[in-house]
């Protein structure tokens, strides 16, 4: 049903933390009730600590890792069971780059701390692009695609499956600096996604009624 007006807020899709300061002028916000609102804010900030410190990251991403996860999310403790699962899952590994091999250290963090937040900025963007599209009965499936992923043997699949998305549809982006990228395929009662964060970490969303 309608929200009173105590209970009407504007949410930012993707989150404002996202994007450099200043803020961009195009940003996309979505009718949202408070306890939504608040309730994701905590993986919000998990995403941007995950796409933030991926290896491939732009300018705008590594400064979002100094100022934003160091600065201020490490520095003031917030989100202490991400960063434990971060430090207690550190190891040694080798990664190719476009500069050759590069010795780096992975982690592991479980999808439930980054993938609700994925599906929310999905459901912002069917709301504000699609007003009439109703995602209420749908399946959301996020698969997450970066330098780690691509190690795997389905690397030529996940690649392929990006391929297929970027070359059949339009891009679009949000922010100043190449922060946030998304391509979609939207029909009557199904969708799939390509979000992308700091030209790094990309994630590939599809939807449809069960």
């Amino acid at each position: 049903g309608p929200l009173l007006p105590k209970h009407r807020t504007r949410d930012h899709v993707p989150p404002q933390g996202i994007f450099l300061s200043p803020k961009p002028s195009n940003l996309i916000c979505v009718p949202c009730c408070n306890q939504c609102n608040s309730e994701q804010s905590g993986s919000d900030e998990c995403l941007r600590m995950f796409a933030a410190m991926e290896i491939s990251r732009n300018a705008a991403g590594n400064k979002i890792l100094i100022e934003r996860v160091f600065g201020s999310t490490m520095a003031k403790a917030r989100q202490p069971s991400f960063f434990l699962s971060v430090a207690t899952s550190l190891r040694d590994a080798t990664v190719n780059t476009p500069d050759g091999a590069r010795e780096v250290s992975v982690f592991t963090v479980h999808s439930n701390a980054i993938i609700p937040s994925v599906i929310r900025i999905t459901k912002g963007l069917l709301a504000h692009l699609y007003p009439a599209y109703d995602y209420r009965a749908d399946e959301f499936t996020v698969w997450d695609i970066h330098s780690a992923t691509l190690l795997g043997n389905d690397r030529e699949i996940q690649l392929q499956m990006m391929r297929e998305i970027v070359t059949k549809t339009q891009v679009r982006g949000l922010g100043n600096h190449d922060e946030f990228k998304f391509w979609r395929q939207v029909e009557s009662c199904r969708g799939v996604w390509l979000l992308v964060f700091y030209d790094a970490v990309a994630f590939v969303v599809s939807h449809n009624r069960p």
